[in-house]
């Protein structure tokens, strides 16, 4: 599903089971409850936003807190409970 946000904000993506989103790291940004991942492809910009409590969100948190922003990264949706986002740096920048 892609939702395109007005202006020149980056598209919000949400991944169903089994697709994958390829692209540029740039950033993590956190609030309260949300933490979110902020990552290019071309001249696109796309944020994949995750519940922090969730093992999506500890998965990103996790496996991200220490990329560097122009790493090439991918995002995995699976269809299982136990590991529901598979993150891979493909190239480090």
């Amino acid at each position: 599903m892609l939702t395109k946000n007005v202006g020149e904000c980056p598209k919000r993506i949400c991944l169903a089971p089994l697709e994958e989103v390829v692209g540029k790291f740039l950033m993590l940004e956190m609030d309260e409850s949300e933490i979110s991942v902020v990552l290019s492809c071309g001249d696109q910009r796309f944020v994949l936003s995750f519940l922090q409590e969730g093992l999506e969100g500890q998965t990103v948190q996790g496996d991200l807190a220490l990329c560097k922003p122009g790493a090439k990264i991918a995002l995995l949706k699976t269809n299982e409970a136990s590991r529901p986002l598979l993150v891979r740096v493909i190239h480090p920048p």
